[in-house]
């Protein structure tokens, strides 16, 4: 027992010695790329801090409140996974009741992926749309911040997630989050080039 001991207090020793330098160094090059960003850069990345926290305070108080996983579709989307995961039907699931899918089967393969990665828990399912909600109040930020200021956007994007509709997506097991996502993302690029034209037109 004294040599294993010995040994383990030799391996932690090695490791905090190893890992010490990897970490003194990170932090160098965290302080230079900081150094080097202009105020409204590090305005920005500031402002992602309580984006994400309020999204995920958002996540955690309704995977802790009451299921709801009896509603809004998520059984047909749970029984879609049980299909892929148990008879290995990859490209065309059926849910509980043998009906076919009618939407493309990219988010039961994000939460396939999810469960295989974290366990078939609610957290693990609902895990997609949580950085699906994440994800476009990132972009609705950086679209406010673009135009109207950093202030602007980081208070748009607090305020969309603290909407009832988006309360209640954030931790709904279902491909609609994502759908939303890529509405969003497609719609981006159309939104300031026409910020771009309009004024042009209107003179």
């Amino acid at each position: 027992t004294e040599t294993q001991s010995f040994r383990r207090e030799n391996l932690w020793q090695r490791w905090f010695f190893s890992a010490f330098p990897l970490c003194l160094r990170a932090s160098v090059v965290g302080f230079e790329f900081f150094s080097r960003m202009n105020p409204r850069s590090i305005a920005r990345l500031l402002w992602t801090l309580p984006i994400g926290a309020v999204a995920t305070l958002i996540f955690l108080i309704r995977l802790h409140g009451g299921t709801d996983l009896e509603s809004y579709g998520q059984p047909a989307t749970i029984g879609r996974l049980l299909d892929l995961t148990t008879q290995g039907h990859y490209f065309i699931q059926r849910d509980l009741n043998g009906d076919m899918m009618v939407a493309p089967p990219f988010h039961t393969w994000l939460i396939a992926a999810s469960t295989a990665l974290f366990g078939a828990h609610r957290a693990a399912l609902a895990l997609p749309s949580f950085l699906s909600v994440l994800a476009i109040g990132l972009l609705l930020f950086a679209a406010g911040s673009r135009h109207f200021g950093e202030a602007a956007g980081g208070l748009a994007a607090i305020a969309f997630l603290l909407s009832p509709a988006t309360a209640k997506q954030i931790a709904l097991v279902s491909a609609d989050p994502v759908f939303a996502l890529a509405v969003t993302a497609a719609a981006a690029p159309g939104g300031a080039r026409l910020r771009v034209i309009l004024p042009h037109s209107a003179a």
